[in-house]
């Protein structure tokens, strides 16, 4: 089959998937290894998602600091300088 084909039938595959029901994202991982496997190999699929899944688990961004902030506002501990807390300090 060519690239084409694999794509046109995925897409029919993924909104028959949506239709019955099935959460977007398992649909879309489904058809997307599957189309992956047809186009190349099944071990070449499962490899590509084995890797995806376990960098996906691993990575943990460092978060952004601007709700402690707020929390600590809050709490008297950072002070919020605003209209509201001219008059407190």
């Amino acid at each position: 089959m060519s690239p084409l084909e694999v794509g046109i039938l995925g897409l029919i595959v993924l909104f028959i998937l949506l239709a019955m029901g099935m959460p977007i994202g398992i649909s879309m991982g489904l058809v997307g290894i599957v189309g992956f496997g047809v186009l190349t190999s099944f071990d070449a699929a499962m490899s590509k998602f084995s890797q995806t899944a376990f960098s996906m688990t691993t990575f943990y961004p460092r978060q952004d600091t601007s709700h402690k902030k707020l929390a600590y506002g809050l709490l008297g501990k950072y002070p919020i300088k605003d209209k509201a807390h001219a008059g407190r300090d």
